[in-house]
């Protein structure tokens, strides 16, 4: 392989993309750096530099001792993962919430830009564990934009429905979502609440939530999850919490 000695690294990311494209699928572990050094003939540490470089990108993850694994990719609007609330609905599986808290902030970068804010407007942060039949299945982070909701913290959203008190009480129907999904490994209190190890591979969701045809962005939320809970289907606009 003829490759250039101050991007050797990246060309090999490509070439490892390329492969994890046409021959992986999400979940997958990929071959060890053993095999992609013999493979490209070059120093281990190219290897490390080029699989670090392929993390970087959100094309692939790692597990301590385990080795790299293809990332979930993300999805465009339209393709739908069922909800929490279908899924344990579909299984018989009775559903309850605990409110972690609830409160009014600043919104970081990130969730400012997904919801097109500006540098003064603040979110409403709504913290949730998630149980079926008594254990524990999501920790949740619902960010809501605050003008649009006004007093949304004074509801009981421990056992109601976040999406139908925003339908019922504020006129606000979300009938468009992004999802993005990736594979992360959980620690600190998260792992707590899911009563997994710390630095368990689980799933992370995050959902962009738009009203008025998907032109305004008012729902920005972060899930984590255990990899049993979540299937891939036609969902048909039902996108309830």
């Amino acid at each position: 392989m003829n490759m250039g000695k101050e991007t050797v690294y990246k060309t090999i990311a490509k070439d490892i993309a390329k492969d994890i494209e046409e021959n992986y699928h999400p979940g997958d572990k990929l071959q060890s750096e053993a095999y992609y050094q013999k493979k490209y003939n070059v120093a281990r540490m190219t290897i490390t530099r080029a699989l670090s470089y392929l993390v970087s990108t959100n094309t692939i993850y790692s597990v301590r001792n385990k080795g790299y694994f293809v990332m979930i990719k993300k999805d465009s609007r339209g393709n739908e993962i069922i909800s929490f609330s279908q899924l344990c609905a579909r299984n018989g599986i009775i559903v309850t919430n605990k409110l972690l808290g609830i409160e009014t902030i600043k919104p970081d970068e990130t969730i400012r830009k997904a919801l097109n804010l500006q540098s003064d407007e603040l979110v409403y942060k709504i913290s949730r564990m998630r149980y079926g039949n008594g254990m524990p299945r999501v920790v949740e982070y619902a960010h809501v934009v605050k003008k649009y909701a006004e007093g949304l913290d004074k509801f009981n959203l421990e056992d109601n429905s976040l999406y139908e008190i925003l339908s019922d009480f504020y006129g606000i129907i979300i009938d468009v979502q992004d999802y993005e999904y990736s594979a992360v490994n959980i620690k600190g209190a998260n792992a707590k609440y899911l009563e997994v190890q710390s630095g368990s591979a689980i799933l992370k969701t995050i959902t962009t939530g738009y009203m008025k045809m998907g032109v305004i962005p008012i729902e920005y939320t972060v899930q984590y999850s255990p990899w049993s809970t979540t299937i891939t289907l036609k969902r048909d606009n039902d996108i309830k919490q």
